[in-house]
Parts: C-alpha cells; sequence; structure tokens
C-alpha cells in the first residue's frame, strides 16, 4: 500500500498553483480555472465540480446567508421556521444588499403579517422577472406551511 504525505502535497500544490477565489483563465491552458488550479472549462477536458462538492458550496453559502440575516435584521430570528426559509432563499437568490430593498416585504415580516409581505413580493419588479420563482415564494408566505 503507497502512503502518501498527502499534507505535503496539498501545501506543495497550494504553492504551486496559487488561490483565486474566482474563475480565470489558467495561462498554460487557456481553461478556466478556480480555486487551487481545479479545471471547469467544459472544453479542456475539465473536471467541473461534482454535485456534492456543490451541495457543499451550497450549504456554506445557506449559513453564510443565516449569519447575515442574523446580523442585518435581528427580528428574522424570532420568525417561524418557514419564513425564516424564505428569508434565507431570498438571500442566497438575491444577495443581501437587494434583499434590504424590499422594504415593505420585510417590514410586513417584521410585524408578522405575511400576507402582506407575500402580496409585496408579487408586487415587486423581481416578480416581473422570475414570476414563477416569486410566486412559489410568496405562496409560502401565505400559506403557513413549512419549506
Amino acid at each position: 500500500m503507497i502512503v502518501l504525505p498527502v499534507d505535503a502535497i496539498v501545501r506543495n500544490l497550494k504553492a504551486d498553483e496559487g488561490y483565486r477565489a474566482h474563475a480565470y483563465q489558467c495561462v498554460p491552458a487557456k481553461a478556466w480555472t478556480v480555486g487551487y488550479g481545479r479545471n471547469i472549462d467544459q472544453n479542456h477536458g475539465a473536471l467541473g465540480i461534482s454535485e456534492p462538492e456543490a451541495e457543499f458550496l451550497l450549504r456554506n453559502d445557506i449559513n453564510r446567508c443565516v449569519d447575515e440575516l442574523h446580523r442585518t435584521f435581528g427580528w428574522a430570528d424570532e420568525q417561524p421556521p418557514d419564513v425564516q426559509a424564505v428569508l434565507v432563499e431570498l438571500t442566497f437568490w438575491l444577495g443581501l444588499t437587494r434583499l434590504r430593498k424590499f422594504k415593505k416585504c420585510l417590514a410586513a415580516l417584521e410585524a408578522g403579517d405575511r400576507t402582506t409581505a407575500a402580496a409585496e413580493l408579487i408586487d415587486s419588479r423581481l416578480h416581473g422577472q422570475v414570476p414563477d420563482r416569486t410566486e412559489r415564494l410568496a405562496e409560502r408566505l401565505r400559506v403557513n406551511k413549512a419549506a
């Protein structure tokens, strides 16, 4: 059995590849790459990312959204789980900066008025752009049912 010095390999590859948080074109291969040299370019024999890796990223993003909501809207912590779920999904989808622009919807949720919050979501420009997804989220607010 081969025993690999995994920590040393990781250290060496990190030093050689360098870390990039955003996709970049690797100069020699001209392939889109991310992180520590992960080839994600479908035209250059890429591995891409696996579904478990994508879910790992998604779960990290969900945790980030929960933290952002907690820091920004303390009242969200006191909401029922189904409302919290909608808020997390909106934060993931829109980002906190854009979510903050939904002042009437957020004020209605803070006041416990789910019907008005749902109506404000439907009355938004977002609904005109992505009606199906917005309707689903608004419906979950209206019917008071778990995610």
